[in-house]
């Protein structure tokens, strides 16, 4: 096992334990905005990887079967699955589109991007955090690094990077909670039926810097980024 995937079972492992105790305390994080999820004007600026399609039978069967306990929890729709790389500006009400700024942000991803080839996103298993249910992403360095150089050329560029923390991980988000949890030991318990279960795979040949709100139901492309 590499040391970015002991790093990231150590990662996914704490949030799992802490989703669980959080969900059995009758302490899950419901989010107000999916009553009137159309209503949601939050917007932000990310660079992500579409991963459209990447699921596979088993992550669709453990959704059905999650929703058969739940059947008010939200589901992503496949077209919104994503991992974020970096969040340049995270969703908010007071995002406004900014040309100039887009475009010095363009230019620095293209730089750190500079040497970075395709790499491979596995998928091994979902956990639950106090607010959602996950899908484990587990990669070898590509992620990493392109973080990094971002970062990186960010301090020098003095552009601001509103990251809620240091992301390391390369999840993504299937499921929320809008409403209490109805039949929570079942829930927990089908969840971890999956922990370990390859639920798909992707190869990461582009990545997209968006506009999009806080789900990526719309989402506009300003620019993808083909690795070679």
């Amino acid at each position: 096992m590499s040391v970015v995937a002991e790093e990231l079972d150590a990662l996914y492992h704490k949030v799992n334990c802490e989703g669980e105790e959080a969900i059995r305390n009758e302490r899950e994080v419901l989010d107000q905005f999916l009553d009137n999820i159309d209503a949601d004007k939050r917007s932000g600026l990310t660079l992500q990887i579409d991963i459209h399609g990447a699921t596979n039978e088993l992550y669709k069967k453990a959704i059905k079967s999650i929703q058969e306990i739940e059947p008010n929890i939200y589901i992503y729709p496949d077209s919104d699955l994503h991992v974020t790389v970096i969040d340049f500006i995270s969703a908010n009400l007071k995002y406004v589109k900014d040309d100039d700024q887009n475009n010095k942000i363009m230019e620095l991803i293209e730089k750190a991007l500079c040497g970075i080839t395709k790499f491979d996103l596995v998928f091994q298993g979902l956990i639950v955090s106090d607010a959602a249910v996950l899908g484990k992403g587990y990669y070898i360095q590509g992620l990493n690094q392109i973080r990094n150089n971002i970062r990186k050329l960010a301090r020098e560029q003095n552009i601001n990077l509103e990251q809620r923390y240091q992301r390391t991980s390369a999840h993504f988000t299937g499921l929320r909670f809008k409403s209490p949890l109805r039949n929570r030991s079942e829930f927990v318990k089908v969840v971890q039926e999956y922990n370990f279960s390859e639920v798909g795979a992707f190869r990461v040949n582009e990545l997209e810097l968006v506009i999009h709100d806080w789900y990526n139901r719309r989402k506009a492309v300003i620019k993808k980024f083909i690795l070679p």
